[in-house]
């Protein structure tokens, strides 16, 4: 066999081959072979037909096809470990000349891992911002305990803000009920503005058994089926609650496991700043890579590796979007995009993602970093327990798959660490 390799602007290695005729002559047997296996030829076992009644039952050109099929690949494969090539997906592989008697000729077009010039990372500078919680948060946080553990009173009189009601409701846009235009028994508490504007005002008076009839109009930021357009509204309201909020005192600290209030209030204060921390943290991360990212010098890209991430990329938002209870059809609706022109919108932000994936890589590959045995084994020991009453994802967990998976989450937070490490802070 021989080949050329020719590599072209667009980060993608050009491989041109040429089979012997005697060796696609000898796989095309084997090739006979597999596929009677699959057929019932009168006379001989699975797999033992001779080549001549195969081609007659079969057809010569699927022999050849498969023959190629298995010639191609291995000798591809042979190619690329040969020439030392570093592909980063699956080549496309065009064959040319396929023919028996002849030689075959195929092209295949490789894409390959850019070359990437790590930046200085003592360089880049990370900044490290000072986390303070004022009491305003606190106080809200202490609100949100008593709107948590408020008490409702059944009352037999007319509404007022700040009650819960219960209602029934019905909305119609032009004498249609729209998809989610009914409940029942559906509960609101007016002044806490949940539903659109005006429907809450509305329900102010009534009291259990009465029913309403009213019109308001959609907002003209509301989805775009239904903005700015005007609806009827029915509704009968079932019963009126009166909330009693608890006194934010030392008793209701204790109900909520404090000692006393200012126990209470240190807590939410710790709780606050914690979380304050991982989110600058996260940040702080977000920003160091992608500074690295761009002080880092890399070669050509093959596109095919961006419209992979694209697709990757829409696919994470549809499954997010589904995992929520929403319709990924509603969204390309409201967004007013195709499913293609919203792949085409991540198009940056995949080329982003690859270059970032191809840093780590070259870091990884210096470095010599592996992932740590001891914290994949404590994610997976933690996936487990989690997951210890849902048998099927009990099973998946125990996948080969899945401890790639990990390895890989772990590995790449270790490429973030080192990162940190060797870049320069400041606050």
């Amino acid at each position: 066999m021989s080949h050329t390799i020719t590599k072209n602007q667009t980060g993608e290695a050009i491989i041109d081959g040429t089979i012997s005729a005697l060796d696609l002559k000898t796989e095309s047997s084997w090739a006979a072979a597999r596929l009677s296996k699959d057929f019932k030829i009168p006379g001989f076992r699975p797999g033992k037909a001779p080549y001549d009644i195969v081609k007659k039952e079969i057809g010569e050109a699927k022999i050849l096809e498969e023959a190629a099929d298995k010639l191609v690949t291995d000798k591809l494969n042979e190619i690329i470990k040969k020439e030392n090539l570093e592909i980063a997906g699956q080549p496309k592989i065009e064959v040319k000349k396929l023919a028996a008697g002849n030689d075959l000729i195929f092209t295949a077009l490789v894409p390959l891992i850019p070359k990437v010039t790590l930046p200085d990372f003592s360089k880049i500078e990370v900044k490290s911002e000072e986390i303070k919680v004022d009491e305003e948060k606190v106080g809200q946080s202490i609100e949100q305990l008593q709107q948590m553990r408020t008490k409702e009173v059944r009352e037999k009189r007319h509404s007022e803000k700040g009650d819960k009601v219960e209602v029934d409701f019905e909305v119609k846009v032009e004498g249609k009920v729209i998809e989610g235009g009914k409940a029942e028994k559906f509960s609101v508490v007016i002044g806490e503005n949940q539903m659109i504007p005006g429907f809450e005002e509305k329900l102010i008076g009534l009291k259990e058994g009465e029913e309403k009839e009213f019109n308001l109009e959609f907002p003209k930021n509301y989805a775009e089926h239904l903005a700015g357009k005007k609806a009827e509204f029915k509704v009968k309201l079932h019963g009126v609650f009166k909330r009693e909020l608890p006194d934010a005192n030392d008793e209701f600290a204790k109900s909520c496991g404090a000692k006393n209030l200012d126990d209470l209030k240190n807590k939410i204060k710790e709780n606050l700043k914690k979380e304050a921390e991982a989110k600058a943290k996260e940040k702080q991360e977000v920003e160091i890579i992608e500074k690295a990212t761009g002080a880092a010098s890399f070669g050509a890209i093959p596109e095919s590796l961006i419209k992979s991430e694209q697709h990757n990329m829409l696919h994470e938002l549809e499954a997010q979007i589904t995992q929520s209870g929403g319709k990924f059809e509603d969204y390309l609706l409201h967004a007013k995009k195709t499913k293609e022109e919203l792949r085409e919108s991540f198009k940056d932000n995949a080329a982003k993602r690859v270059k970032t994936q191809i840093l780590f890589r070259q870091i990884i590959k210096d470095n010599k970093i592996e992932p740590d045995k001891n914290k994949v084994e404590e994610e997976i020991k933690k996936a487990e327990l989690m997951y210890a009453s849902a048998p099927e994802m009990a099973e998946k967990i125990k996948s080969p798959d899945y401890r790639r998976y990990v390895e890989m989450s772990v590995l790449n937070r270790q490429v973030i660490e080192w990162v940190k490490r060797h870049a320069t802070h400041s606050t």
